[in-house]
């Protein structure tokens, strides 16, 4: 049974079985300024004194069907300008303007994050993941399935649900099949942006910018 083949027996047996979704829990850091130039972010704390330079960031990665192919490599874009109109203007303006256009993605995987670096140390302040993956066991997921494999996509399908695997499992490799099991456990994970997630994004960039703000003045 040649891969392909297999990938569609597989989605075809997985129609039949019945799973819970979930959604991850991204973690995010509170910044406190104490006196005497330290930053409490909670699980420890900054000298500021021993501090360079502190820049924020905003990096992100798409993954989306439309893609000509996809890569492991951790592509990303990083604003190393410490002015947040370049973060706002440029950074944020363009990680919208492809997540507003998901919508004609058939299945995807978007990542964002967003901190400050103190030096070398880089601060996580928050992170947001996505993921779209049609599920079988429903009828609209059923007839993406069926364009997936009418447009002769279900080898980039393949390669599309090994990569979002190595979103979710430590020690994979690439080239490594998918098991049913692994194939419910991507549904699990699955998270369709909504407004309500676009506010969350526009809330935690602001409150970025207003604790660097309070850092660097």
């Amino acid at each position: 049974m040649t891969h392909m083949n297999k990938l569609r027996f597989k989605v075809i047996y997985l129609a039949l079985l019945i799973f819970t979704v979930s959604t991850p829990h991204p973690c995010s850091a509170n910044l406190f300024k104490l006196g005497d130039g330290w930053i409490d972010y909670g699980n420890g704390a900054i000298n500021l004194d021993n501090v360079g330079v502190v820049r924020p960031y905003v990096t992100y990665q798409f993954t989306l069907a439309s893609d000509d192919e996809y890569t492991q490599d951790d592509v990303t874009f990083i604003s190393y300008n410490p002015t947040f109109a370049d973060l706002r203007d440029n950074r944020m303006a363009n990680f919208l303007g492809y997540f507003n256009a998901l919508d004609s993605e058939i299945f995807y995987i978007v990542d964002l994050s967003m901190g400050i670096y103190f030096d070398d140390f880089n601060l996580v302040y928050d992170e947001f993941q996505f993921l779209n993956v049609p599920d079988p066991t429903t009828e609209e997921g059923g007839q993406i399935i069926m364009q997936i494999e009418a447009e002769g996509m279900m080898e980039k399908f393949s390669e599309f649900l090994i990569l979002a695997k190595t979103h979710y499992f430590e020690e994979v490799s690439y080239d490594d099949e998918l098991s049913d099991e692994e194939f419910l456990k991507i549904l699990s994970n699955v998270k369709i942006p909504d407004e309500t997630d676009a506010k969350k994004i526009s809330v935690a960039f602001d409150s970025l910018e207003k604790s660097y703000l309070e850092i660097v003045n």
